[in-house]
């Protein structure tokens, strides 16, 4: 009977081993400098982003994301009128917010887009569109 070569398999420190994908990577970086930028804001600036953030996520994802630091909203999810409030966007930590908009960049990148760009508005001392600056 021939013997049959078995296939060989690669060593347990280098089955995982995959190149990093610059797409993956600067996804993850926007979304740290997104959440870096969060924690820094004022809290009720904070708080209306938040919102806006949790108003993209689904009820199932709102349970799961952040370890289901933004759970109560679940019953408001995927509405525009979702509230943060602002003992909850005092106490988001900065994982939680990584998490929730790296969530969010997956799967509405155009809202991530848009947070994007308030926030740079907002960290330009720039009044938010609709905003009086009077």
């Amino acid at each position: 009977m021939p013997q049959h070569a078995r296939p060989r398999s690669l060593p347990p420190d280098r089955q995982s081993v995959r190149p990093a994908s610059p797409v993956r990577d600067a996804d993850a970086s926007l979304a740290a400098t997104i959440a870096d930028a969060l924690s820094r804001l004022h809290l009720a600036e904070r708080a209306r982003l938040l919102s806006r953030l949790v108003a993209g996520v689904g009820v199932l994802a709102l349970a799961v994301v952040s370890g289901g630091a933004f759970a109560r909203y679940a019953a408001v999810a995927r509405r525009s009128d979702v509230v943060v409030t602002l003992e909850d966007a005092a106490r988001a930590t900065r994982t939680q917010l990584y998490d929730l908009v790296r969530y969010v960049q997956q799967s509405n990148p155009e809202l991530i887009a848009r947070v994007r760009d308030e926030l740079a508005r907002l960290l330009r001392g720039a009044p938010s569109p609709g905003t009086s600056s009077a």
